[in-house]
């Protein structure tokens, strides 16, 4: 796969189907094997997790597969249970290439956290 170039997280506007979000801090709050995350503005004042991939989806081609990957945000947008994280808006950055999705903050640890915390997770 192709990697992408980084966001310029200090100028970038996230436009999404629905809003546009301003990245608020230069450095992410978290890392992922194929994403970072950066904390950022909603038009309402609120305070939302950004997910910006680090690279463009691809199809088993290797071609670019932004309907597809649309389509199942879509979906996941949808799904609605106390342990999902709601899916607020998606899009792609300003250059289109990277592709976002936008999250209600959730403050508090990590998955890999507590995960490790406890012996047994049901």
């Amino acid at each position: 796969m192709r990697k992408m170039s980084r966001v310029a997280v200090d100028t970038e506007l996230l436009k999404g189907h629905s809003h546009t979000y301003a990245i608020t801090s230069r450095r992410p709050f978290a890392y992922g094997r194929v994403s970072v995350l950066y904390e950022a503005k909603a038009p309402t004042g609120d305070i939302v997790a950004a997910k910006l991939f680090k690279q463009e989806p691809r199809d088993a081609n290797d071609q670019p597969a932004f309907d597809e990957f649309f389509r199942e945000l879509d979906a996941q947008g949808h799904l609605k249970h106390p342990n999902i994280l709601p899916v607020v808006d998606y899009g792609a950055s300003e250059s289109g290439q990277q592709p976002f999705v936008v999250y209600q903050f959730c403050r508090g640890g990590n998955l890999r956290d507590f995960m490790r915390e406890r012996q047994y997770v049901p």
